[in-house]
């Protein structure tokens, strides 16, 4: 994000439910195979490896990063 010059907040948040999350996101989650990378947008996840997604991908712990518009 940086080197694209992207804002973001730089804070890492904790979050448990999808209606904590701002309207575009970075998340970072703990799935049963890996941690990985996923994108969150206006109530719909992008996930590389689960695809497009309504609600979280199965993960045991989730964090995101709030993209700035």
């Amino acid at each position: 994000l940086d080197t694209l010059d992207i804002k973001y907040n730089k804070n890492r948040i904790e979050v448990k439910n999808a209606t904590e999350l701002p309207d575009i996101c970075i998340l970072s989650l703990e799935t049963p195979r890996c941690w990985h990378w996923s994108l969150y947008f206006k109530g719909t996840f992008y996930d590389p490896e689960h695809g497009v997604l309504s609600d979280f991908p199965t993960s045991n712990r989730k964090y995101y990063w709030e993209i700035i518009k």
